[in-house]
């Protein structure tokens, strides 16, 4: 494989647990609401409410964590301001 498709396959498996995350994001609110959430190739792979101790559930897994989904699920009813 070149670079280039290498590159764009990461970008594309990024887009997949993206919208797997969406999914399932109202379901993922009302169980882990208030933490960090890890999707990897459309599957929850781990759940903490601090980043560091969930990037390191994701490296005892043997996965490379710059190539998961990580994201903060605030919890039900939070207000977020932008």
């Amino acid at each position: 494989m070149s670079k280039m498709s290498d590159e764009l396959q990461v970008i594309m498996d990024f887009e997949k647990d993206n919208n797997y995350l969406r999914k399932h994001f109202k379901e993922y609110q009302e169980r882990y609401g208030g933490q960090y959430v890890a999707v990897f190739k459309e599957k929850l792979i781990a759940v903490d409410p601090e980043l560091n101790k969930n990037i390191e559930k994701i490296k005892e897994q043997g996965i490379d964590p710059s190539f998961v989904l990580i994201e903060f699920i605030p919890k039900v009813g939070t207000i977020i301001l932008l």
